[in-house]
């Protein structure tokens, strides 16, 4: 019995059953915003090993992270959803054909009805010197 109470508190501290570990996050994979001054989406990451993305945006005093999810992948895009609550974010994501950009679509969708759905352009980190 206390092993299953134990998996069940380590399985809602971490929903997804991913561990920051298990996630693989370089220069290469890193995509940021390149206004700087948005107030949405920030940084994407993509682990394309084990097709999973992890997003962050703005908040005060430090970015807020989304989590990770898996994504779908066909030869045009990716795509995700984030599932928070009563609000579900639809993730469409295309790269440059030499991986250094990355746009985004954000729809966000409450109650089954779509409110809206914000565009950005995201660079790749991989040139940046460390």
């Amino acid at each position: 019995m206390l092993y299953k109470v134990i998996f069940i508190l380590l399985l809602l501290q971490n929903p997804l059953g991913y561990t920051a570990d298990e996630f693989i996050e370089t220069l290469e994979n890193t995509y940021l915003v390149e206004d700087g001054n948005n107030a949405g989406i920030t940084k994407i990451v993509l682990d394309p090993s084990h097709k999973r993305i992890k997003i962050w945006e703005r908040c005060i005093p430090k970015d807020c992270d989304w989590g990770i999810v898996t994504y779908n992948q066909n030869e045009e895009n990716m795509e995700a959803i984030y599932a928070m609550g009563d609000v579900k974010k639809l993730v469409n994501l295309s790269l440059s054909k030499d991986r250094l950009i990355l746009n985004a679509d954000i729809k966000y969708v409450i109650n089954q009805k779509a409110y809206k759905t914000v565009s950005y352009t995201l660079k790749s980190q991989k040139n940046r010197k460390k």
